[in-house]
């Protein structure tokens, strides 16, 4: 027992009754008591279950939204020494030491034990833990213990599943992992999964998720990565969650990039052919079936070689793409060699098309070959021939017949022809070059240019005039240029072509504003030229009303602009308002009234005039007269010398000169 009065503790012994409880008698002022078991020690509350959403569990996991149910019971320190009564009182629990926050929840002990509920929110577990501390308060205050060690509720948050992954190539296709393409990219799009914490993005990782490097959203808020080298990579994804948590990754996902075409070669004999040959000559002559041999590879990016193909045929083609015939297949016949054969009696080019697994190709071609019987073996052999020049044949008895200027074809008596091709389709960019703009237009010399290799001329023959450089100078909007190109390897003429040219040097007029011009208020402008692109105003497309353009008040760079490019710049200011000052046009007299006008000093803006008021007469004061000369009664008027009377008007002349030289000064000074 513990005194009011402040003195030691007392103990006092209880024994206990036959129904369980104890009986002791108190005397004195009275105190507070504080219970103990039978061997002296104190009750103490334990934790005996925690259970998250109704299920028991020791340690919270990820899953659970927010509610927990703590279990308690107050008993012995001792399970073997218990307490004498059943405790009552409240339990109160606290997330760290008791009294440091408000409390999470308080209950009322019934038969020992009470079940607390409190809410917690999963995300602020997520960053933490709670220390879960228990108090318990007897009825009285007769019994207060707090738990030693704090029990401790935590989470971790569930790994998230793999993200979803898709992939199209850059024309938009679906991409199909460990594909080769010849696209010049492919690009992944990652979304989908959940995290209790909430998705925060998502990482990638090529190098089998040693390092992994987060994926920037893009304007839409979609993840994409976007692969464009060449070669193979295997990439692997996953989620990253507000809380860090990282995510499963996706099964690997495999890219295979190959733009680069495969390397082919034509063997017939010592001959070999690399490359495609846009005419055709026939100066391989065999009298026996030849073994054709084709090497294919591709080790640029590894795709390897698909398929081969070959055609035997007697037509010429341009470019590799117009390339059309009866194309058959080859199987490999060791490594990376293709062979067939050509019989007696055929003839033609050797075309060979080599596709690897990302669909590159590469289309090769040789010379013409021609195999004959022995009933044929004069076919004469002959050289390329270049337009204008003579056949050289090694017999007499042939017929040459030809469908233009520069194909022939040759028959000798037996019946064995063969071609000459000497002319083909010149094409811009690959032969030659033009200077025009994008709208065809140029405001200079418009310039024809032959690429290297190659010369112009306005005719077709070989001896004709033959130059790098083809130009015309006048201006026109309708100007044409028909032309020939000619291979200087081959000797090849092309066909005729025309090149459409545009010309315009002059520069758009702007009228109605001047350069370094200063205005007032607002100025008005136009411009006028036969193609006009468009009229900037301090760097920004402006439009016309009526035809007009209008600058407020501001400084400003006026930039008008045609379709050859030619240019026309203004630089002004336009004032927020006029600097007027009075102009007199027209003195006032005293018999005449003038005019004025206000007139700006910056612009020279003119109002309309306004008039001067006439000036007024002023009267002369009348002198004195002299002693002796007075007027009055009914009598004449005196008369003396005329020369006072000529005095008398000279004074008044001065007097009014006088008036009118002051008024005209005080009039010029304001």
């Amino acid at each position: 027992m513990i005194p009011k009065t402040g003195d030691a503790p007392q103990q006092i012994p209880v024994e206990k009754n036959p129904g369980g409880g104890v009986d002791f008698t108190i005397s004195g002022q009275g105190g507070y008591l504080r219970l103990y078991c039978e061997d002296g020690y104190t009750p103490e509350i334990t934790i005996e279950s925690i259970a998250v959403n109704g299920e028991t569990t020791d340690t919270p996991v990820a899953g659970f939204e927010d509610q927990v149910s703590v279990t308690m019971k107050v008993a012995s320190e001792k399970e073997d020494v218990p307490l004498v009564g059943t405790p009552t009182g409240t339990v109160t629990l606290y997330n760290g030491k008791p009294g440091t926050d408000e409390p999470l929840a308080t209950g009322t002990l019934e038969d020992g034990s009470a079940t607390l509920e409190f809410t917690v929110d999963v995300e602020d577990l997520l960053a933490g833990k709670i220390d879960l501390y228990a108090v318990y308060e007897g009825d009285n205050n007769y019994v207060s213990v707090n738990t030693a060690d704090a029990t401790v509720i935590s989470v971790e948050e569930s790994v998230p599943a793999a993200p979803a992954v898709t992939a199209v190539t850059a024309d938009g296709n679906p991409y199909t992992s460990g594909t080769w393409t010849k696209q010049d990219h492919v690009v992944f799009t990652v979304s989908g999964s959940s995290a209790e914490s909430g998705i925060a993005g998502y990482e990638y990782s090529a190098d089998g998720g040693k390092k992994w490097t987060g994926i920037t959203p893009d304007a839409e808020g979609a993840y994409c990565l976007a692969v464009p080298d060449e070669g193979q990579t295997t990439y692997l994804f996953r989620v990253v969650t507000n809380a860090g948590t990282k995510g499963t990754a996706t099964e690997a996902f495999g890219v295979k990039i190959d733009r680069t075409a495969p390397e082919a070669a034509i063997h017939v004999k010592d001959n070999q052919w690399t490359g495609f040959l846009n005419t055709i000559t026939f100066g391989k002559f065999f009298k026996e079936t030849v073994d054709v041999n084709i090497t294919a590879s591709d080790t640029a990016h590894a795709s390897g070689v698909e398929k081969v193909e070959y055609m035997l045929s007697t037509d010429a083609f341009a470019s590799v793409d117009q390339a059309d015939g009866d194309w058959k297949e080859l199987k490999g016949t060791s490594g990376d060699t293709y062979s067939f054969s050509i019989e007696p009696n055929q003839k033609g080019s050797v075309y060979v098309r080599v596709t690897d697994h990302a669909g590159n190709t590469a289309v090769i071609n040789s010379e013409g070959i021609v195999v004959y019987t022995d009933a044929a073996q004069q076919t004469p052999a002959f050289d390329s021939v270049k337009t204008g020049e003579d056949i050289a044949v090694s017999f007499t008895e042939f017929v040459i017949s030809g469908d233009s200027a520069s194909n022939y074809t040759l028959t000798q008596p037996s019946g064995v022809t063969a071609e000459i091709y000497n002319t083909y389709e010149a094409e811009p960019g690959t032969d030659y070059t033009l200077n025009t703009n994008d709208n065809g237009w140029v405001n200079e010399e418009f310039v024809i240019t032959a690429e290297e290799g190659y010369s112009l001329s306005l005719t077709d023959t070989a001896d004709g005039t033959w130059t790098d450089t083809l130009s015309a100078s006048d201006e026109t909007d309708s100007g044409e240029v028909t032309f020939y190109v000619k291979n200087e390897t081959t000797g090849a003429i092309s066909l005729a072509k025309t090149e459409d040219y545009k010309i315009d040097r002059t520069a758009p007029v702007i009228e109605g504003i001047t350069d370094g011009g200063i205005y007032c208020v607002s100025a008005e402008f136009t411009v006028s030229d036969r193609n006009i692109d468009k009229v900037q105003i301090n760097g920004e497309d402006a439009a016309a009303k009526d035809g007009l353009y209008t600058l407020a008040a501001g400084e400003y760079t006026v930039t008008a602009l045609d379709k050859a490019g030619n240019a026309a710049e203004v630089k002004v200011t336009v004032r927020e308002a006029h600097d007027f000052i009075w102009v007199t046009d027209k003195e006032a007299t005293e018999t005449e009234a003038g005019l004025k006008h206000e007139a700006c000093t910056v612009c020279g803006y003119a109002k309309d005039p306004v008039e001067i008021p006439a000036i007024e007469q002023e009267k002369p004061e009348e002198p004195e007269k002299p002693a002796g000369e007075q007027t009055g009664g009914t009598g004449a008027v005196q008369t003396g010398d005329p020369a006072d009377s000529m005095l008398w008007i000279l004074l008044m002349l001065a007097a009014g000169a006088a008036a009118a030289g002051a008024e005209f000064y005080r009039r010029k000074r304001r």
